[in-house]
């Protein structure tokens, strides 16, 4: 029994929820349908599916391998297609990871992609948290800052320059401090990311010197859209990329704060697994995307 073919038999078993009906979309004989069930569960040693003359009903184990075949099967067909003759041209889905700081500006420029590749689909997935890019099935993901996982291929975009502000309210309460060792007085809204919390530090470039500081807090996010949403209820002062504030620096509802340190730019990466070929459509986005930073 083809170990192929009996994944596809059992996924459309569960999804139909019938041996005859998957039968007869795959115009197979009824008992094919039963044998590769039986001869997965003699593969796994486990019972995949309770069946009873009315209808069928996944065991625990059965979910599981349903879910690990569904994506067994999708990556087989993702790599024959990426190897096919379909995939050097510019067309078919993209997986794509974007950070939510990043995220408005690559979005406000899909248009002109979309005219330029009509016949590619991007699957976007807005999100700080940082994927591994393979067990996701993601063909590429955008980042911001270090970069801690070498595994991956890494090309730099461009340097994001970045703020540090908080509401005119907010400082007129507690103070404009005009100097770094002022913001001790102050609260910090920080970003963290990963499961151990990391808390990013601040940086000042102060006379060509990197200072680095951490600061009194009192709140914590992982995501770059709440960070600036604590800014605006006032919950204290924030350093985080221009592309996401410059609205609201412009309507003053947000102020500078220490304008004349400025912190140092990030570089934006655009990241992707090492492949020995890469289909047309993540080639042409790649190209397509950093034209735009």
């Amino acid at each position: 029994m083809d170990r192929i073919q009996s994944l596809q038999i059992y996924v459309l078993v569960v999804e139909t929820g019938s041996f005859t009906k998957c039968a007869e979309q795959l115009n197979l004989h009824v008992s094919v349908v039963s044998k590769a069930i039986k001869y997965l569960e003699h593969q796994l040693g486990t019972r995949l599916l309770n069946r009873t003359t009315r209808k069928i009903s996944l065991t625990a184990e059965g979910e599981a391998f349903y879910e690990k075949s569904q994506s067994l099967l999708a990556e087989l067909a993702d790599t024959f297609h990426d190897l096919s003759s379909a995939s050097r041209q510019a067309e078919g889905k993209l997986r794509i990871e974007l950070p939510s700081a990043i995220a408005p500006f690559v979005i406000a420029h899909l248009l002109q992609f979309y005219q330029k590749y009509p016949q590619i689909q991007l699957i976007l997935s807005v999100s700080d948290h940082l994927s591994n890019l393979i067990d996701e099935g993601l063909d590429c993901s955008l980042r911001l800052g270090e970069l801690s996982d070498s595994s991956y291929i890494a090309r730099p975009l461009a340097p994001i320059a970045m703020t540090t502000c908080a509401t005119s309210h907010y400082l007129q309460q507690n103070g404009l401090p005009t100097e770094l060792d002022e913001l001790q007085q102050h609260r910090a809204v920080h970003y963290f990311s990963g499961k151990q919390r990391k808390i990013m530090s601040w940086h000042f470039l102060q006379q060509g010197e990197n200072i680095r500081l951490k600061l009194p807090n009192k709140t914590l996010v992982n995501d770059s859209n709440a960070l600036l949403h604590c800014a605006l209820a006032g919950l204290g002062i924030v350093q985080m990329p221009t592309l996401l504030v410059a609205p609201y620096l412009a309507t003053g509802q947000l102020q500078t704060v220490l304008p004349h340190l400025a912190p140092p730019a990030k570089t934006a990466w655009i990241v992707y697994p090492q492949r020995k070929h890469l289909p047309k459509r993540l080639e042409h986005f790649i190209e397509w995307v950093w034209g735009y930073f």
